[in-house]
């Protein structure tokens, strides 16, 4: 249900599915869904700054705005603690809330080793590995630290991105893909 848009207003929400934020201009709506069930916290409030306090170059006048923050609350030394949503740009509530009813994108693993996600329809797994060991996700394993996307194109056809975001990684990576064996055709960037 539509909430407050006066600065000050601050809610709790127990697990909620769902949240739209309507834009001031056409195709500026935003839509998140959230496939765990947390407690989301939301507060609007006013808040005046300057360009420079955040860049020296920046101009020096101070500007003032309205702000919708949401956030997750971890508390002040999290251990293991996890958060996911999907962010739905240029969708309106009703789009955003059936979504959430049928969500397209979802989440495989959410955990300090790897974070990967399946978008279904496009045939897409994304994944992020943050440890040099052997570790699987969505049907990809690697044994470094590695973002990797997959998809299928459903003719038989797999296109695979591979980065290091360490760019620190001299000694190679190993990735086995859990598919039926075929040719693999060199792209550009592979050595």
């Amino acid at each position: 249900s539509p909430q407050p848009a006066t600065p000050g207003w601050s809610q709790a929400f127990r697990s909620p599915r769902w949240a739209h934020l309507a834009g001031r201009t056409a195709g500026a709506d935003i839509g998140y869904h959230f496939p765990a069930t947390e407690t989301l916290n939301a507060l609007r409030e006013t808040r005046t700054g300057a360009w420079s306090d955040i860049n020296a170059e920046g101009p020096a006048a101070a500007v003032t705005r309205n702000f919708l923050t949401l956030w997750f609350a971890h508390g002040s030394n999290p251990a293991n603690a996890t958060y996911a949503y999907t962010l739905l740009p240029n969708r309106s509530a009703a789009e955003t809330a059936d979504y959430a009813e049928n969500p397209s994108v979802v989440v495989i693993e959410n955990s300090p080793s790897v974070q990967a996600v399946r978008h279904g329809s496009l045939g897409v797994v994304a994944a992020q590995f943050w440890n040099d060991a052997r570790t699987t996700a969505g049907g990809i394993t690697v044994d470094r630290k590695a973002s990797v996307i997959l998809q299928n194109d459903g003719a038989g056809l797999l296109d695979l991105a591979v980065a290091d975001p360490t760019q620190a990684n001299t000694s190679g990576l190993r990735i086995t893909i859990d598919r039926a064996k075929g040719v693999l055709r060199r792209a550009r960037g592979l050595d």
